[in-house]
C-alpha cells in the first residue's frame, strides 16, 4: 500500500458519479451520504483505508491541510491547540463557567482554604517528582477542589478506575487521573478556580463508563444495564451510551432506559431508546452548556431519529497508565497514541470533538488530522481500487439472488440456503477484532449456531468484498457448495439437514436415534445454563475486591441497622466506618427529645431507639462522644448514675469538617492506604437514610428479652 494513500478526505476529482456510491457506482447513496446500503454496512468498516459516512466540507480540510504544512508530525502540542483555536469558543471552554449541577447543595469545606492550598500542593509536588508509589497514595486519600469538591482517584491492575467525587462513587473503564492532577499543577491558583471541576470530572468519567462493577448500588448505568459495552481497553465509543449517562449525572436523576430488554436482543443500545425520553428532563441551559448536545439534538431532529448515534463509534482518544492520548495513523497504517498537553484548553476542545456528531466542522476536523497525521496534506476519500472492485462484485450478487437480503443495523447480510437453514455474516470493524467476519447458522428447531470460519492470514489480506463473496457463493447453494467448508458442513450434519426428507421422519427408530445423537450437546448446553445462572446469583462473591491495595468492595452495601452479629467479625478498617455510619443514621433520624444510653467503658452497648450496638474500643467510644454534639445531642444526668443519658435538643446535621477531622488519625493508624472514611461514611448514611424502611425500623418498639431474675 502506497505511503501517499493511507487517509483521506474529500476530492472534487474523486472519479464518482453523483448520487451512486463513491465504492461500487451501483447503489443509489442514501440521504445525506456517499455510501450505499451494502456498501455501508459490509464494505466501510474493513477498508484498507478509514472511511467517512458523510461527506467533508471543503472548508474543514482546508484548515487540517493548513495545519500539516506548518507543523511536522512530532510538533503535537501546536498541531492540536492551532485545530483547538478553530473551534467555536463553545467548544473550548465549555468547563469554565461554573454551572451548579441542579439538585445539587452547597458544599461544606473539609477545611479552609489555606489549607486546602498546602494539600493540593503537596500532591502537585509528588507528581512532579514523578513518585508514582507516593503520587498513587496521594490520590487514594484524596485532595479538595476549589468549591468544596474532595476528588479521590482509585487504580489498580486489572479493575476499573474509581472516581470519588465528594463521597459519591463513579466507576469508568479509565480515568486520566494522572494526567489531570499534572495538569492542574501547571495552572495558576486563579485558573484553578475558574474550572467547574465538578462538571469536568463527571464528563471525564462517562467517556469511557464501565459495565457491571456496581452490583447493588444506584449508580447511573452500572446496575442491570448490559448494552454498555464490553470490557475491550478503548476501542469501543458508543454515543448514545455516553450522552445518557451524561444526561442522568447532568440532571442528578436515575433515569430508566426505555424498553432495553427488546431493544438490546435486536442488537441496539438501550440507551439509544432512552435518550428521547432522558433529553426531556434537560432545561435549555443545560442545553446549551454542553455544546454536542446542541449538535446531537440537530443532527437527529430534536431527537426524533436518533438512530444516527449508531452509526460510527471509534474512539479517537484513550486513556492508558492514567494519562489522555490521541489515536493517530502511522506512516505504515497502524495506530499509534500520543498524550495530550497539559493544557486545560486543549482538552476541553478534543473532547468536545471527539462528541460532538459525525459530520460536524469539530469531530470531521480532528479526524481528519489524526488519520492523516504522517502526511503532507489529506488525502482523497475515495476506497482503493480492488475495493472497488470487490464491493462492485458483492452489490452486484446480492441484489440480482433473493434469497440474500442486507441488515443496515446489524452490519450483516442474511441468506436463505437451499438446505432451508439461514446464514447470517456479520462484518467486524477493524478497531475492535482482527477477525473480519462472524458466520451463524439458523433452522427451524435452533436459532443463531455459531459457525467457525478460519480465515488464514492470505485470506484475510484480500478485500473484504472478496472474503465476504466467498462465503455467500457456499451458504446461497449450501447442500451442492457445503464441501468447500468444512465447518459448513458439520453444521448441515447436526443438523440434519444432509438426510433425505422420507418415510424417516415418521420412524419412531429415527426419531430415537437423534435424541441420542443430540443428548451429549442438550446436556453440554443445560450445564453452560446452570453455570450461568449460579455466576449471576453469586455475583456478590464474584465482585468483591480487596481493601489492602486501596480498592472499593463492589458488593451490597447493608442493610440497617447493622448488628452486633454483622460487625463481630470484621477488622477495624471495615468495621468503623459502619458502625459510626449505624450511629450517625440513628443520631440525624431520631426525633427531638429522644433519649441514648452511652456507653462509658469498652464493652458496653450504645442504644438509641431500635438500634443497639457494642463499642468494643475506647477509640470507637470517644469517636462517637465527639459526634454527638454536632448531631444536636447534650448529655444529661449526674455523674454518679451508672448509665451515660443523652437527650437530642437541637436539629443539627453533623459538620463534615469534624467528621474528618476524627476520622483521620485513626485511619492512618488501620487503614492508612484505603479510601478515605469519611466518604464511605457519607455514601453509606446516604444510602440508609433513602431506604423506605429504614424509619420504621429506627423507631420500631424495642423486643423485650427476659431479665436474668425470671
Amino acid at each position: 500500500m502506497m505511503h501517499g494513500f493511507l487517509m483521506l478526505g474529500n476530492d472534487e476529482t474523486d472519479g464518482t458519479t453523483d448520487g451512486l456510491c463513491i465504492c461500487c457506482g451501483i447503489e443509489p447513496a442514501m440521504d445525506g451520504m456517499r455510501w450505499g446500503r451494502i456498501c455501508h454496512a459490509m464494505i466501510r468498516p474493513r477498508t484498507n483505508r478509514a472511511m467517512p459516512s458523510t461527506n467533508i466540507r471543503r472548508e474543514d480540510i482546508e484548515i487540517v491541510d493548513k495545519i500539516l504544512d506548518r507543523h511536522s508530525p512530532q510538533a503535537t502540542v501546536s498541531r492540536l491547540r492551532e485545530l483547538v483555536a478553530s473551534f467555536p469558543e463553545s467548544d473550548q471552554s465549555w468547563a469554565n463557567s461554573p454551572t451548579m449541577v441542579r439538585h445539587q447543595k452547597p458544599l461544606d469545606p473539609l477545611m479552609s482554604e489555606e489549607d486546602a492550598a498546602k494539600l493540593r500542593k503537596r500532591v502537585f509536588e509528588a507528581i512532579d517528582q514523578d513518585d508514582i508509589d507516593r503520587c498513587q497514595r496521594l490520590l487514594r486519600r484524596g485532595f479538595p477542589l476549589p468549591g468544596g469538591l474532595w476528588l479521590t482517584v482509585l487504580e489498580g491492575p486489572g479493575t476499573p478506575a474509581t472516581v470519588v467525587l465528594d463521597g459519591k462513587i463513579q466507576v469508568s473503564r479509565s480515568f486520566p487521573g494522572r494526567h489531570l492532577v499534572k495538569t492542574m499543577s501547571k495552572m495558576t491558583a486563579s485558573q484553578i478556580e475558574s474550572i467547574d471541576w465538578d462538571r469536568f470530572v463527571k464528563v471525564l468519567c462517562t467517556l469511557f463508563p464501565a459495565i457491571r462493577t456496581r452490583i447493588g448500588r444506584a449508580f447511573a448505568l452500572g446496575r442491570g444495564y448490559p448494552f454498555i459495552g464490553d470490557r475491550s481497553r478503548n476501542a469501543d465509543f458508543c454515543y448514545a451510551t455516553v450522552l445518557f449517562s451524561q444526561i442522568v449525572e447532568l440532571t442528578g436523576k436515575e433515569l430508566d432506559p426505555v424498553g432495553w430488554d427488546r431493544q438490546h436482543r435486536e442488537g441496539q443500545p438501550a440507551a439509544l431508546a432512552a435518550l428521547p425520553h432522558a433529553v426531556e428532563q434537560l432545561t435549555q441551559s443545560e442545553y446549551e452548556g454542553q455544546p454536542w448536545l446542541r449538535q446531537w439534538r440537530e443532527v437527529t431532529e430534536d431527537w426524533c431519529d436518533p438512530s444516527f448515534l449508531s452509526r460510527d463509534n471509534q474512539a479517537m482518544i484513550q486513556v492508558r497508565n492514567g494519562h489522555l492520548h490521541i489515536r493517530i495513523r502511522s506512516i505504515h497504517g497502524r495506530t499509534k497514541i500520543r498524550k495530550l498537553p497539559m493544557d486545560i484548553s486543549v482538552w476541553q476542545g478534543i473532547i468536545s470533538a471527539q462528541l460532538s456528531p459525525p459530520g460536524s466542522p469539530q469531530h470531521d476536523r480532528l479526524w481528519l488530522l489524526l488519520e492523516n497525521w504522517n502526511l503532507g496534506r489529506v488525502a482523497p476519500a475515495i476506497p482503493d481500487e480492488p475495493d472497488r472492485t470487490a464491493a462492485k462484485t458483492l452489490v452486484e450478487k446480492v441484489l440480482a439472488h433473493n434469497r440474500i437480503h442486507i441488515l443496515d443495523k446489524q452490519q450483516a447480510i442474511e441468506i436463505q440456503g437451499t438446505s432451508g437453514a439461514s446464514y447470517r455474516i456479520e462484518i467486524k470493524p477493524k478497531y475492535i477484532s482482527r477477525d473480519s467476519l462472524m458466520v451463524s447458522g439458523s433452522t427451524t428447531g435452533r436459532q443463531n449456531q455459531g459457525i467457525c470460519i478460519h480465515q488464514p492470514p492470505e485470506q484475510l489480506s484480500l478485500p473484504i468484498g472478496d472474503q465476504i463473496l466467498t462465503i455467500v457463493m457456499v451458504c446461497v447453494e449450501d447442500l451442492d457448495n457445503h464441501p468447500l467448508i468444512s465447518t459448513i458442513t458439520q453444521f448441515l450434519e447436526r443438523n440434519d439437514l444432509l438426510r433425505a426428507r422420507d418415510s424417516k421422519v415418521n420412524d419412531e427408530m429415527y426419531v430415537l436415534e437423534q435424541e441420542n445423537q443430540n443428548l451429549p450437546h442438550l446436556q453440554r448446553r443445560n450445564l453452560r445454563a446452570l453455570q450461568e445462572n449460579w455466576r449471576r446469583n453469586h455475583r456478590e462473591a464474584i465482585d468483591e475486591w480487596d481493601h489492602e491495595d486501596g480498592h472499593i468492595e463492589h458488593g451490597r452495601l447493608p442493610v440497617f441497622p447493622i448488628t452486633d452479629d454483622v460487625l463481630a467479625n470484621l477488622e477495624p478498617r471495615q468495621r468503623i466506618p459502619r458502625l459510626i455510619a449505624n450511629a450517625l443514621v440513628a443520631l440525624r433520624e431520631s426525633p427531638l427529645g429522644a433519649q441514648a444510653q452511652v456507653p462509658r467503658v469498652p464493652g458496653e452497648f450504645f442504644t438509641i431507639l431500635r438500634l443497639t450496638n457494642v463499642y468494643e474500643t475506647r477509640e470507637e467510644i470517644d469517636l462517637l462522644r465527639t459526634l454527638l454534639p454536632v448531631c444536636g445531642w447534650q448529655q444529661e444526668g449526674d455523674d454518679d448514675t451508672d448509665d451515660e443519658i443523652w437527650r437530642r435538643r437541637a436539629r443539627l446535621e453533623c459538620d463534615r469538617g469534624t467528621l474528618f477531622t476524627s476520622l483521620a488519625p485513626l485511619q492512618e493508624i488501620h487503614n492508612p492506604q484505603g479510601r478515605p472514611w469519611w466518604a464511605a461514611i457519607e455514601e453509606i448514611v446516604t444510602r440508609f437514610r433513602n431506604e423506605p424502611w429504614t424509619m420504621r425500623r429506627l423507631n420500631h418498639r424495642l423486643v423485650e428479652h427476659d431479665s436474668a431474675e425470671d
